[in-house]
């Protein structure tokens, strides 16, 4: 889940770029009875921390195909470009 130091862009049509939020990297496990689990890369449990996105996938799962895992960015946005680290800073901490 960590990101690798390169010298030079990649280029060709193999390619894609995405923005770069600053967050949380996570993994969300929605399992057949419904559980859902939010773990970060150290291995933590972020139920607690994140509640909000535990209550939204409560919602959507019935209308999903599970088992599914999600890998992903927590991340507090401000914008469509811009993420703000101090506020998810403040969910975890």
């Amino acid at each position: 889940m960590l990101p690798s130091l390169v010298t030079e862009i990649p280029k060709g049509e193999d390619w894609v770029y995405e923005v770069k939020y600053d967050g949380f990297r996570a993994m969300i496990y929605l399992e057949e009875n419904r559980n859902i689990n939010i773990v970060s890369r150290n291995q933590n449990l972020l139920n607690q921390q994140f509640p909000e996105i535990i209550n939204l996938f409560e919602l959507v799962s019935r209308k999903l195909s599970l088992p599914l895992i999600l890998d992903g960015e927590l991340s507090v946005l401000e914008g469509d470009l811009k993420a703000n680290f101090d506020l998810i800073q403040k969910e975890v901490g």
